[in-house]
């Protein structure tokens, strides 16, 4: 069973354990945009890797259950080589839409919805 990283510090150990080197890519107005992976010499973005790999999917399935709070702060921010880094607008975006659909899905489930 693969072990599921509980913050981003985590999963770039464990993802530098298998010889991948993560790097988060800071843009001009000092906010995490997203990640670039480093492979045998290979340095590709998140997306061109695959989808499920965008700085907003991987931070949205690490802090699953911190979302709600991360949300509600004024400027979100994760936590990353212990400092905290602002995300960016688009990351933001699609947490706050992810958590959006994951509350109406969930309400709908239980005989909520319509």
């Amino acid at each position: 069973m693969t072990e599921r990283p509980k913050s981003l510090d985590t999963y770039i150990k464990l993802m530098k354990e298998k010889s991948i080197i993560v790097i988060p890519s800071i843009n001009k107005q000092r906010k995490l945009q997203g990640f670039r992976f480093e492979y045998k010499g290979q340095n590709l973005k998140g997306s061109e890797v695959h989808r499920s790999m965008s700085g907003g999917k991987i931070i949205s399935q690490i802090s699953i259950n911190t979302n709600k709070a991360m949300l509600k702060q004024k400027t979100p921010t994760v936590k990353l080589a212990g400092k905290a880094i602002e995300l960016s607008t688009n990351i933001a975006t699609t947490m706050a839409k992810r958590l959006i659909k994951k509350t109406i899905k969930k309400a709908i489930d239980l005989g909520m919805g319509i």
